[in-house]
């Protein structure tokens, strides 16, 4: 966008806001300059973590465009680099950043570089206070505010018998006292706050804190090469800037950056959403202003940068707003948030809503032993979500169905005899074309789930025989087909899971991935999921499980039922949840399960989610986490 304009958060956030940080909620995008400290930018990633965390109303973009070697004093230090380059100076870039990246507000940090590692100089000292001035200036002219923070600590300890001492004409390495120069730095700095300038003393606190360790580790760094700051250097940089942003004492207490992280729900996730973002674009940027610094990587195209950083704004602001990184709500344990509506039915199982011909259905398997079953044996059927409306029965004598939808025709799969698999397949849900698709004979049969996955139907079927490849009773087989009426089955090592009960209820594909949602017998009974490239290769969902039994199930989701039904729900026994299906409708999860004894009386009950099926299925494996990896620092 290259309008710059100025964000409004809503009234209730900005209440609750501190003042300091209003600045940032209402800008449009927040510009960090300085030196090599900055391009490294934890600092800046734990930053930006706190205020998406805290305030995700707020779409304030975060673009740290500091550069290693910088100075803002236009200083640079004879034979610097080996001679390869002098120092890049901040104004040459300047203008081009304000014009190009038109921030609202700029965040600097120099100094580190701008005494050139030598001895304090008055005349070194004006250039630095000449150059913070007019970097001021040129903010203003642009629109822009500015806040300072003090240079971080030199550490002289990590370069023992590598420093030089006081009086030399040059140094080839830094001065011993040089941590001194920049005391005065800072001090001058922190001086201009009378002037009503906006300064945040990261060097002090800084100070204190190594002296404070070093009384009882000697060897104790913030720096390995006592200039760029380790993660624990850029958390105290990022503390004392969420001091000033009114940041709970919980948080700036702390002298680690896991107390942000970890007030955060699936704060290690966010804050790698906000490294990759940042990581992505500072190269991309950096190249698009331009600068005289050899060396850097160029980064991706601009354009191409930041279509990828939409994606990951996308997933920031989701996980912020209490969503999956999928972008769908997830309630307090970071699972996706099923909400559960209540009983709709009493002796009912494996139901299947669909979205078909503009109405919402829900396939029902009519069990014997179903209350009102007029039929007294087992069939299928469908009724109307909305009215009630059943259709004609069809399948008798099967059971353990499911439902699949695709075009204009449905497709039920269903065990006949506990031995064989069949298909029907209708456009009105009247008329049922069937054939065979496993053959009786071989299988100990129960439930059936049929998906697409690419241009092949994969079926996934429960097995309790024969004990070779069904294992420890009930195990997930699979059967694949390109036109659904040729069925091949897969090799018997393509199985979920052999070695224990792991009873398989739906399974679904997206973007190259199975995922199955299956009982386990764990504290109860209750509905995992794993997912599988290859059917081979499983892995479990860390946020498991998607559904356990609750009283919740208990509650009742459909009036019509009579008070002699409510009773028996009232004291019925609840030991699991199971036989999950699902499918999107109007943007959210309609979701059918079943609750009961686990001994065959089970209910049917209905949950929604609020978000979409492809939001659900990834945010069952949210990304893994490596908070704290670092750029590369150059100084």
């Amino acid at each position: 966008m290259d309008v710059q304009q100025v964000r409004l958060i809503p009234v209730a956030s900005a209440q609750k806001a501190p003042p300091n940080v209003m600045p940032f909620l209402q800008a449009h995008r927040v510009v960090f300059l300085g030196d090599s400290i900055t391009y490294s930018g934890e600092y800046v990633e734990f930053l930006e973590t706190y205020v998406r965390s805290r305030f995700p109303e707020s779409r304030v973009e975060f673009l740290d465009l500091g550069l290693p070697s910088e100075t803002v004093s236009g200083l640079s230090e004879p034979g610097h680099a080996g001679g390869a380059f002098p120092r890049p100076d901040l104004h040459e870039r300047l203008g081009r950043a304000l014009e190009k990246a038109k921030p609202d507000l700029i965040v600097a940090c120099y100094g580190m570089n701008d005494g050139i590692y030598y001895p304090f100089s008055d005349e070194r000292f004006q250039k630095f206070k000449d150059g913070v001035r007019r970097l001021r200036e040129r903010a203003a002219a642009a629109g822009a505010k500015v806040i300072h923070v003090t240079p971080p600590t030199f550490d002289p300890v990590p370069l023992k018998g590598r420093t030089l001492p006081a009086g030399l004409a040059e140094y080839q390495s830094p001065y011993e006292g040089y941590n001194e120069v920049l005391d005065r730095y800072s001090e001058w700095l922190l001086a201009q706050r009378a002037q009503a300038w906006e300064v945040v003393d990261a060097h002090g606190p800084m100070n204190r804190f190594l002296a404070e360790h070093r009384r009882t580790d000697p060897n104790f760094i913030l720096a390995r090469d006592g200039v760029h700051a380790n993660d624990r250097g850029h958390w105290l940089i990022a503390r004392e800037i969420l001091r000033y942003l009114g940041a709970s004492d919980e948080i700036v207490s702390s002298d680690k950056p896991d107390a942000l992280v970890d007030s955060i729900p699936r704060g290690a996730e966010l804050l790698k959403l906000v490294q990759q973002r940042q990581r992505l674009l500072k190269d991309a940027w950096l190249a698009h202003v331009g600068h005289n610094r050899p060396g850097m990587n160029k980064g991706k195209p601009l354009v191409e940068a930041e279509r990828e950083a939409e994606e990951l704004d996308r997933k920031i602001h989701a996980l912020a707003e209490g969503k999956s990184s999928a972008g769908g709500p997830i309630d307090s344990e970071n699972r996706p948030l099923i909400r559960k509506l209540g009983t709709i039915d009493l002796d009912l199982v494996e139901a299947t809503p669909i979205g078909f011909n503009r109405r919402l259905w829900r396939f029902e398997w009519v069990r014997e032993g179903y209350w009102n079953n007029q039929r007294k044996t087992n069939h299928f059927r469908f009724i109307d979500h909305e009215t009630g409306e059943t259709t004609p029965p069809f399948a008798d004598g099967h059971e353990f169905g499911s439902a699949f939808v695709e075009g204009d025709r449905v497709y039920v799969t269903g065990t006949h005899g506990r031995s064989a698999v069949n298909m029907f397949a209708s456009r009105d849900l009247k008329s049922w074309e069937t054939w065979p698709v496993i053959a009786p004979g071989r299988y100990g049969i129960f439930n059936t789930s049929l998906c697409k996955a690419g241009d092949e139907y994969v079926l996934m079927f429960e097995i309790d025989k024969p004990v070779e490849e069904a294992g420890a009773a009930f195990t997930a087989r699979f059967a694949k087909s390109r036109d659904l009426r040729t069925w091949t089955m897969t090799p018997p090592e393509c199985n979920y899971a052999k070695d224990r009960y792991t009873a398989p209820h739906c399974l679904r594909w997206l973007d190259g991935w199975f995922y199955d949602f299956y009982l386990e017998a764990h504290e109860g009974y209750e509905m995992r999921v794993v997912r599988s490239r290859d059917l081979i290769h499983w892995e479990p969902s860390p946020l498991n499980p998607v559904l356990r039994a609750s009283p919740e199930d208990k509650r009742i989701a459909n009036p019509k039922l009579t008070e002699a039904q409510r009773a028996r729900i009232a004291h019925a026994i609840n030991l699991n949840n199971s036989d999950i299906d699902f499918c999107e409708w109007q943007g959210r999860l309609i979701i059918n399960y079943s609750w009961g004894n686990q001994q065959g009386v089970e209910h049917l009950a209905e949950a929604v989610y609020d978000g979409t099926l492809e939001q659900f299925l990834h945010g069952w494996f949210p990304e893994k986490s490596a908070p704290f990896g670092r750029a590369s620092a150059l100084n």
